[in-house]
């Protein structure tokens, strides 16, 4: 697979993924990593009513993920406003959008 040299910030929207997160994420660092220099993972959580900020919490310390962000909403929103807290935070050259309905399929 090609490398690029490139800083890559992937933005998560998510509601209720508690159950997925951590492999979701683990699955994505993995990938992205192997593919550019640099990266950033940020999450915004859309006013999870389940337990998923402890467990995006969990992901932050220190035996967690690298290069990762999360942002909790403490209202639902829709998706195009949600998408924008990332994107208002993200640093990357290029920004790729994942919504909580998108099927997220590594390409490894």
């Amino acid at each position: 697979m090609a490398f690029f040299p490139v800083f890559l910030s992937i933005v998560f929207v998510v509601r209720n993924q508690s159950a997925r997160a951590e492999k979701i994420l683990s699955d994505t660092a993995s990938c992205i990593a192997s593919l550019v220099s640099d990266y950033e993972i940020i999450i915004v959580d859309n006013a999870s009513d389940d337990d998923s900020i402890s467990v995006l919490k969990t992901l932050t310390g220190e035996n967690g993920l690298p290069n990762l962000q999360i942002y909790a909403l403490t209202e639902e929103v829709d998706a195009d406003t949600a998408s924008w807290v990332g994107l208002e935070n993200a640093l990357g050259d290029f920004v790729a959008v994942i919504d909580h309905s998108t099927a997220w399929i590594p390409l490894s």
